[in-house]
């Protein structure tokens, strides 16, 4: 496969398959790929952003504004007329393309129509607690992001993408306006709540803390969850069990929890929340357990509250870090 921007890949219907997740076949390949070089990585990433931004917008600007940048974006060859005849679900995309296509070349459609996305992110071993446009709350964990639109009206959905993972106070509105969190695997409706989101790394879930919500899946499962209970969608697995809430939210207070937490799993969130290499030396310490609550104020106070609590040693040599257990 050879593309030269991210444009090209929004319009290979099998990169959507892979973005929404609905075909394995597709999945692979575009994992595949994605893997061989760090500039199809780049270049996926990227394409993932524009499609969210394009998914932003789709409420946002008026269906006759969006046909007529359909009608140039036509017009000026982008769509070839010997193209074949596409569904009506690919017609809509290309009129969201459509429609930034004219936003990267100055038309300002989304401009005239006052609408603008906003971002809140984090970086590796951030926190961050921010107000949404309604007065939710929302805190992000380290490396994630959210985005949304700038302005909320009243009575219409209030909408979120995430990537990464955040805990959500969610404020009800007079009209009672749907809140929706958006992840790879499913959607999260709620009108009042707080719950733990996760999107990252092909694992999808969400942990209901208060209220209620209710989880759409991709593939039209709908589950309404209650207080202390915890969804995760993982590959073709749909896991729906009681959850350790506090264990699950200890990232809030700057804190690790574990209970009798593999190795390979602590690895995982240290490399997840700092963005460093994690070697564990043999199986032996990737198999040890560790249970506790350790502070997690910066990667320092961790990895020594790491050595202090079972026979490890750790060896740090920059954005690399060896582990090794020694009975």
């Amino acid at each position: 496969m050879d593309f030269k921007s991210a444009e090209e890949l929004l319009m290979e219907e099998t990169f959507f398959q892979w973005l929404e997740r609905k075909d394995k076949e597709s999945v692979s390949i575009w994992e595949k790929w994605i893997s061989i070089a760090p500039a199809n990585q780049a270049m996926a990433e990227e394409a993932v952003r524009i499609y969210k931004t394009l998914r932003l917008t789709e409420k946002a600007v008026p269906a006759a504004q969006v046909e007529a940048a359909l009608q140039r974006f036509q017009q000026n060859t982008l769509i070839s007329k010997a193209a074949p005849v596409i569904g009506m679900r690919r017609k809509a995309w290309f009129s969201a393309a459509a429609v930034l296509i004219f936003i990267i070349a100055g038309a300002a459609i989304l401009s005239q129509t006052g609408f603008f996305s906003s971002k809140i992110q984090t970086q590796y071993g951030q926190i961050k607690l921010q107000q949404l446009p309604d007065g939710s709350q929302v805190t992000l964990n380290a490396h994630s992001q959210i985005s949304f639109a700038k302005t909320w009206d009243d009575g219409s959905d209030r909408e979120v993408w995430l990537d990464g993972e955040a805990f959500f106070h969610v404020s009800k509105t007079a009209a009672k306006s749907r809140f929706i969190v958006h992840t790879n695997r499913f959607d999260i409706i709620v009108t009042g709540t707080q719950f733990n989101a996760v999107n990252r790394n092909g694992k999808t879930s969400v942990t209901l803390k208060e209220g209620s919500v209710i989880v759409l899946t991709k593939d039209g499962r709908r589950v309404a969850m209650k207080p202390g209970q915890f969804i995760e969608v993982k590959d073709d697995d749909f896991l729906i069990a009681p959850a350790e809430i506090d264990a699950i939210i200890a990232w809030k207070e700057r804190k690790m929890s574990f209970n009798n937490t593999p190795m390979r799993e602590v690895a995982r969130l240290i490399e997840e929340h700092y963005g460093v290499e994690v070697v564990l030396q043999d199986e032996a310490t990737a198999n040890h357990t560790i249970m506790g609550i350790m502070a997690n104020d910066n990667l320092e106070v961790l990895l020594t509250a790491l050595e202090a609590t079972s026979d490890f040693t750790i060896v740090r040599d920059g954005n690399k870090i060896v582990i090794n257990h020694q009975p």
